[in-house]
């Protein structure tokens, strides 16, 4: 077992050595700068410019056309910052004014429902939904089968609305 770890250990070594010296290589680190300390050179200004302007992808502006450029930027960011605010108080007006449609009352559909005998659930399920109390006549079905309610469904007459979840309506259907 010691060989097979001594083994795995130089391994890790080599290739820790490895990434350090290719680390090197990439970085342009030649042995004479590693002896010298050699530090890049500082450019002057019109060396730094003429580098710059040879790169077709920057340009040098004066300070002052940055400044203005800058003050524009900073108008454009709080005009923007004014049209979300406002575009989010309109959202919220239509939310509210959502909020109001939904508060009305829907209409409501209320039902004698009669239970009869030899009826299961999936029968109950489909006459709720033709009846318009559920929606979903399937996902009723599956509400009755994980609540393991559908074996204590009695038969019988009950009154159900439309507005009743499946917990109101299975409370009914069982008592």
């Amino acid at each position: 077992m010691s060989f097979k770890y001594t083994l795995r250990g130089t391994g890790i070594g080599l290739v820790a050595a490895g990434a350090v010296i290719a680390g090197i290589q990439y970085m342009g680190i030649t042995e004479a700068d590693l002896e010298t300390g050699a530090q890049a050179s500082e450019l002057n200004i019109e060396e730094a410019l003429a580098l710059v302007e040879d790169h077709t992808e920057y340009f040098v502006i004066p300070e002052n056309k940055y400044n203005e450029i800058t003050n524009t930027l900073a108008q454009t960011e709080l005009e923007l910052e004014a049209l979300i605010e406002e575009r989010e108080a309109e959202a919220a007006e239509e939310d509210t004014s959502e909020e109001a449609d939904e508060e009305t009352p829907a209409v409501v559909n209320q039902t004698i429902f009669s239970i009869e005998a030899g009826m299961n659930s999936k029968d109950i399920a489909a006459e709720l939904k033709v009846l318009e109390i559920i929606e979903d006549e399937r996902e009723f079905e599956r509400y009755l089968l994980d609540q393991e309610v559908d074996r204590y469904l009695r038969t019988g007459r009950y009154r159900l609305d439309s507005g009743m979840d499946f917990q109101e309506i299975v409370t009914v259907l069982t008592n």
